[in-house]
């Protein structure tokens, strides 16, 4: 088996860490970098990734997070925004298919429109549940990384997001009117001296019900 393999097969989500352990900030940046060479739909990239190692606004967020003491005792806190529908159409969209279209041709850019519009359609899904998907695939992708680096982290989407990007905006961080707050991942190092350091029995389907091959 790969290594990849070995990685998912081992890895657990955390829900409580040392607070004494901090994560390198080269170890941050790697892992910030694997967000951005994560694949996206029609490579839009319509997201971005803050890194909240303030302990002052981890503080903040933790009422907002329902308390979870994962909030306050994780090294740091990734945070995906999505950028917002008008924002999307009218500024990044443009930018992102000017940068990977070819200049000489001039039916790319209807292609990729028209392609995006008929996803949309046919899957009856909004802009904004297109673009969230395109954050679970990088957050897939960091999952993986933070385990290679022998670190532990939590996926979370149990959040305000209205309060959260109140938060945010507070302090600079975002611009509510463009994007909002779209999931979260708690990074650091397990401390299984606390209670529920995990949430539940670590259990799998079987091979047999997870998945089938076609032939």
């Amino acid at each position: 088996m790969s290594k990849i393999y070995d990685l998912m097969k081992n890895r657990r989500s955390a829900k409580r860490y040392d607070t004494s352990f901090k994560i390198k900030e080269d170890q941050l940046k790697e892992l910030l970098e694997v967000v951005r060479y994560s694949p996206s739909s029609y490579g839009m990239e319509a997201y971005k990734v803050y890194c909240i190692v303030n302990e002052k606004i981890k503080e903040e967020l933790f009422h907002a997070w329902h308390n979870q003491p994962a909030t306050k005792e994780a090294s740091a806190l990734f945070i995906w925004t999505v950028f917002k529908e008008d924002y999307m159409r009218k500024i990044h969209m443009p930018k992102q298919i000017s940068e990977i279209i070819d200049p000489t041709s001039d039916k790319a850019e209807p292609y990729i429109r028209n392609g995006i519009e008929h996803f949309l359609k046919s899957q009856n899904v909004s802009m904004q549940q297109w673009l969230e998907r395109q954050v679970y695939i990088s957050l897939g992708a960091v999952v993986i990384a933070v385990e290679d680096m022998s670190l532990d982290c939590c996926p979370v989407e149990g959040f305000s997001r209205l309060e959260t990007d109140r938060i945010l905006e507070k302090y600079m961080i975002i611009n509510s009117e463009i994007e909002t707050s779209t999931v979260c991942l708690f990074l650091g190092k397990i401390d299984k001296n606390k209670k529920n350091h995990y949430s539940y029995k670590r259990y799998k389907k079987s091979s047999e019900e997870a998945y089938e091959i076609i032939e």
